[in-house]
């Protein structure tokens, strides 16, 4: 028995030593991190350095930084985007072999969408090349107003890698990405290589990505070789599953024996909610979500608990109520102030002004915490801890009606925020401000259209058919659909001397029904029209074209949410302008019950459209088939066109 107690105390002891050594582990670690972000706030004093971030900005980001993967393939249209069957490989490797060929490669840009970490990786990559002396690296923010000047100041440019973080919010790209891309380029021309950031959805689409640098080549190059760089594309991936194993395993160490039930409900929360991992600015409130207990799923509440909590942390000095206040107001103007190429940021006066139109009594900001969204650079100017928390204010200030809002520009992430409430129990209680909104003029907002466009006709196959009919229950695509509840009331019809006009703001289409609503009598069966008359008269309507089997699903499902859906003739043909093969012709029956037209060929038939009590089905004809068949069967008909700019 003394033996027992004897090994026992030994074991105690050993356990006692190991938790201890794990402890010292991750105080060192934490050490050491501070130590490098005091090294890089530093390092700004001498122009290597220069987007003026904060010391506990800095050590933040290099204390839960992941090395993220890099790929050729953009992944925000994936339907599941951590599972890419794409090469991709850590985003280090990839730029040290890049800038191993600075010879020939010497300019890349990184996109990702917005908290993926562009600006995180600026400042590790930073960090991590400060190690490896044989070239310098400078940081440049485009956000600031004198980035140009940045540029020029820096010395040595021949032996320096100059990272531009952020073109996205530089105000000079606005009016034209490319034109801005070759002006930067040109200006660091002599840069040992270049690398900018920017967020992918900045670009319409990958053709829309330049890829000419302008800058011509100057070492002996091969006959056949272009006389100018080439601008390479990178995009950051979402964290893989073992990747966000291994940041929800550094927040919840093991050397606390509760933190095993938590790993398993950090990752039951992140499957749950996919824009986690898409995400990791987000990632990082999982402590704090699976503290709360939340089931948040959607974007907006994400945003909303990350805002809330701040709101309750800074309770004991201001209001929550007066403090949201002050943000939306300061949101709205940073945001007036970045679209005139006027920075990120204001002044502590200026902030002060601000406040007095709430509060005349709140002027004490040092008392700030030091997890503040509202930060003070090394300048002293006062910015938000991130742009999306800005642009989630600013979005809650349109939802409350500030109208100045509606003469700017609003960003992707705006959208995707503003489309993401729809969905929240907030959103839907307060429909009467969604239809203020959606009503209003948003021509000067680039808001529209507010979802993904309905792909134009084309080749189809029966999988295009049942996507298609469930596009509104799909969150995959670089815009989400717009929750149901507002589909209403992005429709307007009108009717005109040549038919009901449709326009459609959700979808970006104004449609054109020449013969609209009723049932099918005498007269109105001679309105019919063959395929080969339908196609004449579409071409004689200004940019007017047959719509695909996908637009014609769009315009089903919101005239049935607005009421008007006898503006189509259930029962009856719709020529359309997708094809399955050569010399064919599809046409589309709408209908409550049965279809009516089963002497006829049917290669889709009586599916279901989503979140409707209306089914589809779809007839295709043939010249090689049936010629006579071809010519003889007539439909109604019904143009479509993308709304003028």
């Amino acid at each position: 028995m003394e033996n027992f107690f004897k090994t026992l105390g030994y074991v105690s002891v050993g356990l006692t030593l190991i938790f201890l050594l794990v402890r010292i582990g991750y105080w060192i670690s934490a050490n050491r991190f501070r130590r490098s972000a005091a090294r890089l706030t530093k390092a700004q004093n001498i122009s290597l350095f220069t987007p003026n971030y904060t010391k506990d900005e800095i050590s933040e980001s290099l204390s839960t930084y992941i090395n993220p993967d890099c790929g050729q393939a953009d992944p925000s249209h994936e339907s599941d985007f951590r599972h890419i069957a794409d090469i991709r490989e850590p985003i280090f490797e990839a730029l040290d072999r890049f800038l191993s060929h600075a010879d020939r490669k010497r300019h890349i840009l990184i996109l990702a969408d917005s908290g993926m970490g562009k600006t995180s990786f600026c400042i590790n990559y930073y960090n991590y090349k400060r190690s490896h002396m044989d070239f310098f690296t400078a940081i440049i923010s485009l956000s600031r107003p004198n980035s140009d000047k940045y540029i020029s100041d820096i010395k040595n440019p021949s032996s320096t890698v100059l990272i531009l973080d952020a073109l996205d919010e530089d105000a000079a790209a606005l009016d034209g990405a490319e034109d801005r891309i070759a002006d930067l380029l040109s200006k660091s021309a002599d840069f040992k290589s270049v690398i900018i950031t920017c967020r992918s959805q900045f670009f319409r689409d990958a053709r829309s990505i330049p890829k000419d640098t302008g800058v011509s080549v100057i070492t002996p190059r091969k006959r056949s070789a272009a006389r100018t760089y080439t601008l390479h594309h990178l995009y950051l991936m979402p964290f893989s599953d073992s990747q966000i194993d291994q940041y929800i395993n550094k927040q919840f160490p093991i050397w606390n024996i509760r933190n095993i039930k938590r790993r398993g409900l950090a990752r039951e929360l992140v499957k749950r909610v996919p824009e986690l991992s898409g995400r990791p600015m987000l990632l990082e409130l999982v402590p704090d979500l699976i503290r709360d207990e939340s089931t948040s799923k959607e974007l907006y509440d994400l945003y909303s608990y990350l805002v809330e909590g701040w709101l309750k942390r800074e309770a004991d000095w201001i209001s929550s109520e007066k403090l949201r206040e002050v943000s939306k107001d300061l949101a709205v103007e940073i945001h007036t102030l970045s679209s005139k190429g006027l920075g990120d940021r204001i002044t502590r006066n200026r902030l002060n002004e601000i406040a007095l139109n709430v509060d005349s009594a709140i002027s004490k900001w040092e008392h700030l915490s030091t997890r503040s969204l509202l930060n003070r650079d090394n300048d002293g100017l006062i910015k938000f801890a991130h742009r999306s928390v800005m642009e989630y204010f600013f979005v809650l200030a349109a939802i409350d009606g500030d109208v100045r809002c509606l003469d700017l520009r609003w960003t992707d992430v705006m959208r995707d925020l503003l489309v993401s409430w729809g969905y929240t129990q907030s959103g839907v209680e307060r429909l009467s401000d969604a239809r203020r909104l959606l009503k209003s003029d948003l021509g000067r907002t680039s808001l529209i259209p507010l979802s993904d466009p309905p792909a134009e006709p084309g080749f189809v196959t029966s999988t295009d058919f049942q996507l298609a009919t469930e596009r509104r229950s799909s969150r995959s695509g670089a815009r989400r659909i717009v929750s149901r509840h507002w589909r209403a009331d992005s429709l307007s019809c009108q009717t005109q001397s040549h038919g009901l006009t449709i326009v459609d703001v959700e979808c970006d289409l104004e449609w054109l029904l020449p013969f609209a609503g009723g049932d099918v009598d005498a007269e109105t069966a001679g309105q019919f029209q063959t395929t080969v008359a339908i196609h004449k008269n579409a071409a004689s309507e200004q940019n007017f074209r047959d719509p695909s089997y996908e637009e014609l699903i769009t315009l089903v499902e919101g005239l049935e949410a607005s009421g008007n859906l006898q503006a189509l003739v259930l029962g009856n043909l719709y020529f359309i302008g997708d094809v399955t093969g050569e010399r064919t012709q599809l046409l589309v029956e709408i209908f409550s019950d049965k279809p009516r037209h089963n002497h006829l060929r049917c290669i889709d038939y009586s599916r279901q459209i989503y979140a409707s009590e209306h089914k589809i089905s779809v007839y295709e004809l043939s010249l090689y088939r049936d010629v006579e068949e071809f010519h003889r069967v007539k439909a109604f008909p019904i143009y479509v066109r993308n709304l003028p700019d």
